[in-house]
């Protein structure tokens, strides 16, 4: 009879993990940044969100009013460039593309184009007697949040330059609260790694219609 332990369970036996993964900040020289020196642990740009709204009202007729607007959002990176990872644009973009993946223009360190985000509204309010005693009122429309700025972030931040991921097996290798012990027990430490974000070029930020 053969039993099966997950992840955390085998954590919770002190069961050796199979593979360790680490993560580091890098410098310039792909060497490694830890403690103080580490400096870019989080994205730092400037973006804004500019709003525009017009909005009318039309008496139909004494039981029926109307109105109608339009709002639109324009979101700009005032910081439009983030560390440009040339060997994954040139390389890896060609790569993907043969095996018949569309990337619609996105690159390593690319932010999206600015985009207008129309947002037009309905509404109208009914009274059946004209009296104004019983009234019903609706609309409808699409609507645009703020811009949840963490997602284009990661341009910034997980571009393949500035942040590593070392993977090793694991042979009895103790689990450090100090992350200066791991350095010598790294797989690499030549070259940065890890996941890089990408937005399509004609990027369109997500909203809603109710």
């Amino acid at each position: 009879m053969s039993i099966f332990f997950n992840g955390i369970d085998r954590f919770l036996n002190d069961e050796e993990p199979d593979l360790f993964l680490f993560g580091h900040e890098q410098n310039t020289t792909g060497s490694i940044r830890l403690g103080d020196e580490a400096e870019n642990l989080g994205p730092t740009f400037k973006a804004l969100q500019m709003a525009f709204y017009a909005q009318d009202e039309f008496q139909v007729n004494q039981n029926v009013k109307l109105t109608l607007g339009v709002r639109a959002d324009i979101p700009i990176f005032l910081d439009d460039s983030p560390l440009d990872n040339v060997d994954f644009n040139t390389t890896t973009v060609s790569l993907i593309e043969a095996e018949g993946y569309d990337l619609k223009g996105a690159q390593a360190g690319k932010t999206p184009s600015t985009k207008i985000l129309w947002s037009p509204r309905f509404g109208f309010n009914w009274s059946p007697t004209g009296e104004k005693e019983t009234q019903i009122r609706g609309g409808l429309g699409i609507f645009t949040s703020r811009v949840p700025w963490v997602w284009p972030g990661g341009i910034f931040i997980r571009n393949g330059l500035n942040s590593a991921f070392n993977v090793g097996v694991f042979s009895g290798q103790p689990i450090y609260s100090n992350p200066n012990n791991w350095v010598n027990n790294l797989a690499s430490t030549a070259s940065p790694t890890g996941d890089v974000d990408l937005f399509t070029e004609d990027f369109k930020y997500p909203q809603i219609f109710t």
